[in-house]
């Protein structure tokens, strides 16, 4: 009788250790970045390098977002710029007419925005449910 109830408790820990080893996982890979493969983020979310530096990226807010709609026709494409923290150093990315940078080097890594995923329509609103979402590339140079 206590060999199997000690085999049932033992299976139920089992079980529970397992489980929550796949749940770290599973938000570890929501959350980390490797080096040279774009990734999205949100405003307001941190992701951190799966290298040794330990670094994290933090998208910190929306500087400007004047970008024309890409279901409007406009005369001028307009300016997106962001600002980022990485590595305890702030940065400011842009993507438009204004010819600001799309990339910084801080710490020996290359910083780069790469898109805009969200809001790109006339109709799209940020929201809590719809943050404004880029893509980023890092790279260590």
């Amino acid at each position: 009788m206590k060999r199997k109830l000690i085999l049932y408790l033992g299976t139920i820990v089992a079980a529970i250790i397992v489980s929550l080893w796949i749940t770290s996982c599973e938000e570890e890979g929501e959350n980390t970045i490797e080096l040279g493969v774009p990734f999205e983020i949100t405003e307001g979310q941190s992701k951190h390098l799966l290298d040794s530096s330990g670094f994290s990226i933090v998208f910190q807010e929306v500087k400007e977002n004047s970008l024309c709609p890409q279901d409007l026709v406009c005369i001028r494409q307009g300016n997106f710029t962001m600002s980022l923290q990485f590595a305890s150093s702030s940065s400011e990315l842009s993507i438009g007419d204004l010819g600001l940078p799309s990339t910084d080097t801080v710490h020996g890594y290359k910083i780069q925005l790469e898109a805009i995923i969200y809001p790109v329509n006339s109709d799209d609103k940020v929201d809590a449910t719809h943050p404004n979402t880029v893509t980023l590339l890092i790279e260590k140079i």
